[in-house]
């Protein structure tokens, strides 16, 4: 078969991303230019150029690639792809070596490397090729084996297990530096939480102030209360559930620390804890934050005086994505609408729409279609197992026959179980009719005031899996039949 037209993929490995660190060089343009020079001297002029941006080993992860395997080899315009090596097409698992190797010889699609040329119809070919695709994976794993040995031993005597998240600390190398700037942001975190202030007030006041987190977004209520908790910042680090001493001095002097804790635990007391009031999950329309619940006094104007009177729940926006978004509304308001919207769903044409909606949404995951790929892989595992049975038995006794035959027997356990998994999901929903599923929920609200605040927002959650609420009081609110509730 005569090779017109291919697809040519550059992709960077890890050491690619190294490299372009320490020398600045662009290492996509490099191994295009030599690709393209692979293509001139097979004689090949006709060529698309796909680079891959982003590094990650699944066929998922990687959109151009997942965009080739998906329609650009069936669609018959190519006749094959141009890459440095094979583990540049995926180092995934095995189901992703199954998919890759299925599409090229079904579609008898050849694999041209810098140095070698794979026939889909070619025996010999296609069987360095599955090991080829085995051996990429193999690699990766003693790869990660490798990093994760040296990760455990730096964390083991204080460093840092991985990339190093405090506030306040850099590291390069083994070596920490202190940050001037991120060190003024975490005195004044644990300052704000001494003066018993909560996660959001603090968030707010940050985000005010133009300060970003260490990975330079704003704050949000987790990131202040994780902090809070990080025993690292009075020079404690924790690694395989044992607390050790750090290799870098305390950021946060102890008296601090321990004022900020006990209003943490304070705040975590059992005895002080009230069931929240907030049961529905509500976005600003306009800038998409999240509106979260403040306990305010409400407010009206007599005679023209401004009036505060007790103490009720609202939602708040204060504009944490953009800082010029700010708005509230009584949280009592916000029920009153959901359960109007709740009480709406079972209106004859409306529950009607919602479940279409969902056999729509079944029909187009087609879990018959994934079990039916999942079972694809697995004879290709298995066919693999036999041959290097086949292989042993005649004497041939592939390098590393125990890691690959492990490795293998592994990989057809794991899409067995992903299988079963898929088989179980398929008959959940045929055992889970509307019918049953509009009873229950009438079976709730009938009970509805009986229920606790956290059983009422899992069934609005259930059911609305977005609300949004404008500046102008209007509500957006998606809706949608679950599988349970």
């Amino acid at each position: 078969m005569q090779i017109d037209n291919v697809i040519i993929y550059p992709r960077k490995s890890r050491e690619d991303l190294e490299r372009e660190k320490e020398t600045g060089e662009d290492s996509l343009a490099l191994m295009t230019e030599l690709l393209v020079k692979t293509c001139q001297r097979m004689g090949i002029s006709s060529f698309d150029v796909l680079p891959e941006i982003g590094s990650a080993d699944t066929i998922d992860g990687r959109p151009v690639f997942s965009d080739i395997m998906t329609n650009l080899i069936p669609s018959g315009k190519y006749q094959g792809i141009v890459v440095r090596e094979i583990s540049r097409l995926g180092r995934g698992n095995f189901a992703d070596a199954g998919r890759i190797y299925e599409a090229i010889i079904t579609h008898k699609f050849y694999i041209i490397t810098t140095n070698r040329v794979y026939d889909p119809t070619n025996k010999a070919d296609l069987r360095s090729l599955r090991m080829e695709l085995f051996m990429a994976r193999e690699e990766y794993e003693m790869t990660k084996e490798r990093l994760w040995y040296g990760r455990d031993e730096r964390a083991k005597q204080g460093y840092a297990g991985g990339y190093l998240p405090v506030l306040g600390l850099t590291s390069y190398r083994g070596k920490f530096s202190l940050v001037p700037d991120e060190l003024e942001v975490l005195k004044r975190i644990f300052t704000m939480r001494a003066e018993e202030n909560s996660c959001n007030v603090i968030a707010d006041v940050l985000n005010s102030e133009g300060r970003l987190s260490k990975k330079g977004k704003k704050w949000d209520p987790t990131s202040i209360w994780q902090i809070l908790r990080n025993k690292r910042y009075i020079g404690i680090a924790k690694w395989g559930g044992q607390e050790i001493p750090a290799k870098h001095p305390p950021l946060v002097d102890l008296d601090l620390w321990e004022a900020a804790q006990r209003v943490n635990k304070d705040k975590a007391n059992p005895n002080n804890w009230v069931e929240s009031p907030y049961i529905v999950r509500l976005h600003c329309h306009e800038c998409g934050s999240r509106m979260y619940g403040s306990t305010d006094s409400a407010k009206t104007k007599i005679n023209g005086t401004w009036k505060y009177y007790n103490k009720k729940p609202f939602y708040v926006c204060n504009g944490r994505r953009t800082n010029i978004c700010s708005h509230r509304v009584r949280a009592e308001k916000v029920h009153d609408v959901i359960m109007g919207e709740l009480r709406k769903m079972f209106i004859e044409e409306n529950w009607k729409k919602l479940v279409d909606e969902r056999n729509a949404t079944r029909k187009k995951e087609n879990l018959g279609y994934l079990i039916k790929e999942k079972e694809k892989a697995l004879k290709v595992q298995e066919s693999f197992l036999v041959k290097l049975d086949l292989d042993y038995k005649n004497g041939l006794k592939p390098a590393l026959y125990s890691r690959h035959y492990e490795q293998t027997e592994n990989a057809i356990n794991t899409l067995k179980h992903e299988i079963r998994e898929l088989e179980k999901r398929a008959k959940k929903r045929k055992a889970t009719p509307p019918s049953n599923i509009k009873k229950q929920l009438l079976d709730l609200l009938d009970k509805w005031d009986s229920l606790t605040n956290k059983r009422k927002k899992e069934v609005i959650r259930a059911i609305f899996p977005r609300i949004e609420l404008a500046k102008n009081g209007e509500y957006h609110i998606d809706i949608e039949l679950p599988e349970k509730v």
